[in-house]
């Protein structure tokens, strides 16, 4: 990486996927140099660029010495959606010491990938996890949720993690994201999901995900359109 201290964010902004990559990877035995924020910021942006080609280096940064580095690497990784990330997410899960590392591998593999919810209890109880919890997950998981379902023209794009501010309180909001190619597909899918807490909104971007003509949307209160 040479003797500067590379600046992830300025990357993510010039589209420098490669300089990402390799600031995934920083260290500086300096106590100068904050290496830890530069591969967590790396990881952010990476999660948010969402290229393919992160995939792989983000899985290796699932093995990071620092917790934190973990979980936005499963983070970045839900948001990728690359199904290649499943089996070390469940590795990383099953391996960890660090719960909020178990906590946010699991519901990446729940939210994003769909698992089963037996295959997610079985993942949770080869995990680390103190018995006192493995034993409430034991009795709690008792039937399995129905498959994604899927409507013709409309595509699950991401899992999207925002925080905003409620009435002055910090909230952590979730957005499961899908595109469609026109409003009659978004809203017969829309018909087929439901919501039962607050703070996670299913929406459908019609045409460019990245600039929609318009959002079809769902959360805790009914379906809307912006």
């Amino acid at each position: 990486m040479g003797i500067f201290k590379p600046d992830p964010m300025k990357m993510m902004r010039k589209g420098d996927i490669e300089g990402l990559i390799k600031a995934l990877e920083y260290r500086r035995e300096s106590v100068k140099m904050d290496d830890v924020a530069v591969r967590s910021d790396a990881a952010m942006a990476l999660g948010e660029i969402m290229d393919e080609r992160a995939v792989e280096p983000l899985i290796k940064a699932l093995q990071d010495k620092k917790w934190d580095i973990s979980y936005l690497a499963i983070e970045a990784l839900g948001n990728i959606a690359d199904p290649r990330a499943i089996e070390p997410i469940k590795q990383c899960v099953i391996e960890t010491d660090e719960e909020r590392v178990r906590g946010q591998g699991i519901i990446v593999l729940d939210e994003v990938f769909n698992l089963a919810n037996v295959e997610l209890k079985e993942i949770f109880l080869a995990s680390k996890a103190d018995e006192k919890a493995k034993k409430v997950t034991h009795g709690i998981i008792t039937e399995d949720k129905e498959p994604r379902k899927n409507v013709e023209g409309v595509t699950f794009v991401k899992m999207k993690y925002q925080d905003d501010d409620m009435f002055g309180l910090p909230v952590r909001c979730t957005y499961e994201v899908y595109t469609a190619k026109n409003k009659e597909q978004a809203w017969e899918f829309i018909k087929t999901k439901s919501v039962n807490k607050e703070y996670y909104y299913i929406e459908v971007n019609v045409g460019d995900v990245n600039d929609p003509e318009v959002i079809i949307g769902l959360d805790i209160n009914g379906t809307y359109e912006v």
